[in-house]
């Protein structure tokens, strides 16, 4: 799959197909594109009978090709840069500039445009700060857009969403449809970073059973402030949702906390993945989440730890089933 089709494969399921509310700006819409470009591009029929080609070519021309994307050497800023121009249009081109010149020196002018300068400066600088800038001020212009307008607040949880789905995304773009000749799999760097904080010999097993795990995962939490896991404790309290702990952080302390030696001592992980006939298949959440999956993960990072003589609980034996959960015991 080339990377037009797969921005479009991805774009269209964030999209989702006809809406017509009355508080949208943007008025009838379909695959996300409104109907003010669908006439612009010559379509006369109802917005509701709109085609799915009909749509990527608007995607491809007017939100790919017409914004230079194709010459964007980075696949995750060529992503992140199209999702937002298709939700907010120039205004995407306008921060992607706008982070450029908050990371660099080079002085763009934020005019929504991209030029020569502005695809130099995008194609030199690190991706991975660009986009966790760009990210922010994503999150900031939507908010933004609510403080104007309070018609519009009904739409901030979906537009934030969006923002960290796309995020998720990104996460395992480097991985997804790639070709291995071994069934190998590593920790991204995010994953890595997560375990700065966590005991070495936790994070010895960890990294030895990624890379033959029946399937690849991630590590989704690992060293936790007081703050962090007090918030924690929140959700199904005072917050919304699911009980997920018993520890509030204070009185009772979760093995995520940083203890005395200076090391959190557990880590939540997620099945993100498998490698198929040769091709890694990125998992739907829907995937992700089967206990199934990780106890098969669990019982191959249970052995590796018995190996190496280390002491590995796995919270999906407790009474309170945590199944993402494994801590040094």
């Amino acid at each position: 799959m080339d990377r037009f089709e797969k921005i479009f494969d991805y774009l269209i399921k964030v999209e989702g197909g006809y809406s017509n509310d009355k508080n949208d700006k943007g008025g009838k819409t379909k695959y996300g594109i409104i109907e003010e470009e669908a006439r612009d591009f010559g379509y006369k029929g109802d917005m509701q009978d709109l085609t799915i080609d009909f749509a990527k070519n608007i995607y491809l021309k007017k939100y790919y090709l017409g914004n230079m994307l194709d010459k964007v050497t980075n696949d995750k800023v060529a992503l992140s840069i199209c999702d937002w121009t298709v939700n907010s249009g120039k205004n995407g081109i306008k921060n992607a500039q706008i982070a450029i010149n908050q990371l660099t020196n080079a002085n763009l002018d934020a005019d929504g445009i991209i030029g020569n300068k502005t695809l130099e400066a995008l194609n030199a600088i690190d991706s991975e700060k660009f986009l966790e800038v760009y990210h922010n001020l994503q999150r900031i212009y939507y908010k933004g857009k609510v403080e104007a307008d309070n018609t519009q607040e009904k739409f901030l949880t979906g537009w934030l969403n969006r923002v960290q789905r796309k995020e998720e995304y990104l996460k395992d773009w480097d991985k997804e449809n790639t070709v291995t000749e071994n069934k190998k799999y590593s920790f991204s760097q995010t994953s890595l970073d997560k375990m700065k904080k966590v005991h070495p010999k936790l994070v010895e097993v960890m990294k030895e059973a990624i890379t033959n795990s029946p399937y690849d995962f991630r590590i989704t939490a690992g060293a936790r402030t007081t703050e962090e896991q007090f918030a924690l404790y929140q959700i199904g309290r005072s917050k919304t949702g699911r009980i997920v702990t018993d520890c509030d952080g204070k009185r009772a302390k979760s093995n995520h906390q940083i203890k005395s030696d200076g090391f959190g001592h557990a880590v939540d992980i997620f099945p993100c993945g498998v490698i198929e006939n040769g091709v890694y298949r990125k998992f739907t959440s829907a995937e992700g989440y089967d206990d199934k999956k990780l106890k098969s993960i669990a019982d191959h990072i249970l052995a590796v730890a018995k190996s190496k003589k280390i002491n590995i609980e796995w919270g999906g034996n407790w009474k309170m089933n945590d199944t993402p959960h494994f801590e040094l015991k």
